[in-house]
């Protein structure tokens, strides 16, 4: 099976699909190459989300990690059981699938007939032309050269973010709808 990282959604060289036996498995392959190669220090708490490319199925995941006096982070990672309605979760890749397009990502291959009707204006967006222009030229060069992140999917009140270790810092966007 293949597992794709949605949420947060990354454009840039850093590898967002991971193939892996079960949807555990392939959120660990995220974590490890993800923190290994971007993150300074450590994350407490962090939730992401990741999709199954031949069903469209989503897995939400929570990492707790601890960091030790030799410098070693330590991580766990279960599955996070929090369920948005379905009319939430449809606009949630209505906007993972403009963010894709606004960035010359490829397409989920779920939408690829479909993909006429995913917006394409810029409209709804606060990025500026200069962002865009920036990301589209960096994201062959840079393994983030932008992350986008959607915390209020998931039903929690205390989020933490990564710091990234790349300088210069790559341009980060929280969407927060109101979901719950």
């Amino acid at each position: 099976m293949s597992y794709e990282l949605i949420n947060p959604l990354i454009a840039g060289t850093f590898n967002i699909r991971f193939g892996a036996t079960d949807p555990l498995d392939a959120a660990k392959m995220f974590w490890n190459s993800f923190t290994t190669a971007n993150s300074i220090n450590y994350t407490p708490q962090f939730v992401f989300t990741m999709r199954n490319i031949v069903d469209d199925s989503l897995y939400h995941f929570i990492v707790n990690e601890k960091g030790t006096t030799s410098n070693v982070t330590k991580f766990t990672i279960e599955l996070y059981n929090v369920e948005p309605s379905g009319k939430y979760i449809d606009q949630f890749l209505k906007e993972v699938d403009r963010m894709r397009l606004l960035f010359g990502l490829p397409p989920r291959e779920s939408v690829h007939d479909e993909w006429d009707d995913v917006d394409k204006g810029k409209e709804g967006f606060s990025i500026s032309d200069d962002i865009i222009k920036y990301v589209k030229s960096h994201k062959a060069l840079k393994e983030i050269a932008y992350y986008w992140y959607c915390p209020s999917l998931y039903d929690i009140n205390v989020m933490y973010s990564p710091l990234f270790s790349q300088q210069p810092c790559p341009f980060v966007q929280l969407w927060n709808p109101k979901f719950f």
